[in-house]
C-alpha cells in the first residue's frame, strides 16, 4: 500500500515538474532569450528572461503546407501600445525560425523582423531588443 501510495505521489511530482519546465531559446543576432512553457490543452506561455520584461502566450498550431507552428501575442511594458505576435518553427529546435509581427492600432498588422533561434543561451549576445522601438 506504501508502495502504491508513494508511487502515485512521486509521479504527481513529475508530472508537476515537467509541466514547469521551460524551454529556452535565444533569438540569433538580438538580447532576447524566452523561457516558453507548455501548459494544459496545449496553450503555451512566453516571457523575456534576457533583455525585455515581454510576456504572453499563445497556441501551437499546424497549417498545411507549412507544418507546425508556435503561435505566441507577446506584451513588452517597455513598448506601450504595441502588441506583438511571435511565430516560431516547431519543434523547438537550434537554427529553427522565428518571424515577428506588430500591431500599434488593432487595425494594421505589420512584420517587423525574423531569423533563427538557438535553444539555450549562446554565448555571444547583442544588445538590442527585436521587441525595442527603433530610435
Amino acid at each position: 500500500m506504501y508502495k502504491a501510495m508513494f508511487g502515485g505521489i512521486a509521479g504527481l511530482l513529475l508530472s508537476a515538474a515537467a509541466a514547469s519546465a521551460a524551454t529556452h531559446i535565444a533569438l540569433d543576432g538580438y538580447c532576447n532569450n524566452y523561457a516558453i512553457r507548455h501548459g494544459e490543452f496545449n496553450h503555451y506561455a512566453i516571457k523575456d528572461t534576457g533583455c525585455s520584461a515581454g510576456f504572453g502566450g499563445g497556441l501551437l498550431g499546424s497549417i498545411k503546407g507549412v507544418g507546425k507552428q508556435l503561435i505566441l501575442a507577446l506584451q513588452d511594458p517597455s513598448s506601450n501600445h504595441t502588441q506583438f505576435e511571435f511565430i516560431f518553427s516547431y519543434p523547438l529546435v537550434t537554427g529553427g525560425s522565428w518571424e515577428l509581427y506588430d500591431s500599434t492600432d488593432g487595425v494594421t498588422f505589420n512584420a517587423l523582423a525574423g531569423g533563427t533561434y538557438t535553444v539555450g543561451t549562446p554565448a555571444a549576445r547583442s544588445t538590442r531588443s527585436a521587441t525595442a522601438k527603433p530610435k
